[in-house]
């Protein structure tokens, strides 16, 4: 019997070895080819916009190639052409456009959406009425914005079920043992 709890304490210690996420984060030239790009084509007009990028490039979990960077860094001139084409100078005029024009809104977020899956990022959804981004999916987890701005991965994931598997499989060890010592089972 106490073999058997050793061997599912041993278990449940590995299971959550396994479940704490690598730290690959993106790197500082990658990063930099992606908040160039926004800079040299105009678009860090609005500090906000520019901040979210910066912040969600600089998350831990979150992974961007050399090669994502060139493609999303390659796709940002498009974008401004885009938005040069229907007279956009501001990031006033942008929201004022993304209220009242709901095809310009489609398109705007269908090549939004383009941009991002370069970088691994999908369902872009834009706040017409506010002109922000409202969600997106990165790495299969929903992202909103948090109280400070930056994006956050919503819900929990694997390891918070691994900790309390452990944690109830550690009760049980410890009972077993108190029980083994008061000769409470016979084993």
């Amino acid at each position: 019997m106490f073999k058997r709890l050793v061997a599912a304490a041993t278990a449940t210690v590995l299971t959550i070895a396994m479940s704490i996420s690598a730290f690959a984060a993106t790197s500082k030239a990658d990063r930099d080819t992606i908040l160039n790009a926004l800079t040299a084509n105009g678009l860090k007009t609005s500090d906000s916009y520019y901040q979210q990028a910066e912040q969600f490039l600089n998350r831990t979990d979150v992974t961007v190639t050399s090669a994502q960077a060139k493609d999303v860094a390659n796709q940002i001139p498009e974008l401004k052409a885009e938005l040069k084409k229907e007279g956009i100078k501001s990031v006033a005029q942008f929201k004022e456009k993304l209220k009242s024009d709901a095809t310009f809104a489609t398109n705007i977020t269908a090549k939004v959406n383009t941009i991002a899956k370069s970088a691994g990022i999908t369902n872009v959804v834009i706040d017409a009425k506010t002109g922000t981004i409202a969600s997106f999916t990165y790495d299969g987890k929903k992202n909103v914005p948090s109280s400070n701005g930056a994006f956050a991965p919503t819900g929990v994931d694997f390891s918070t079920t691994a900790a309390v598997v452990a944690g109830l499989g550690l009760s049980v060890a410890g009972i077993a043992v108190i029980a083994k010592k008061k000769d409470l089972v016979n084993a």
